[in-house]
């Protein structure tokens, strides 16, 4: 697969701390995608996004708090992707970047590929299906 990346950076007149909360908190940061989305902050967390009523499946990787949010995400009808946001000081105000690469997209048969260990309980699966 290609490496397909794409990065923007603004610089923004707020502080650092208010441009963290804009991309945070969910009604600014839906008013900044153009449509409702629901982050939680942490990792693990989910993120719930769906622009064209079709929902995004997101997850929150990694997160420094104020400084920048990571995560991957996917639409049924697209490849995943990963976002990485980060915030950082710039003269008085703050300088935002974006950066969103394309994910492999791969899904593997267990019936052609088991692991080693998988011998015991793998024919019971398969006739479950």
């Amino acid at each position: 697969m290609e490496d397909v990346t794409v990065e923007r950076s603004v610089t923004l007149d707020g502080s650092p701390e208010e441009v963290w909360e804009n991309i945070v908190d969910g009604d600014l940061a839906g008013e900044w995608m153009g449509s409702p989305i629901s982050i939680d902050p942490r990792p693990g967390g989910d993120i719930h996004f769906a622009p064209d009523g079709t929902p995004y499946i997101g997850t929150v990787e990694e997160v420094e708090p104020g400084r920048s949010i990571t995560w991957s995400w996917r639409h049924p009808d697209r490849d995943p992707s990963q976002v990485t946001i980060t915030v950082e000081p710039e003269g008085e105000g703050a300088r935002l970047t974006v950066i969103e690469r394309l994910l492999p997209y791969t899904i593997t048969d267990a019936r052609e590929h088991p692991p080693a260990d998988t011998g015991r309980w793998l024919p019971e699966v398969l006739l479950a299906a």
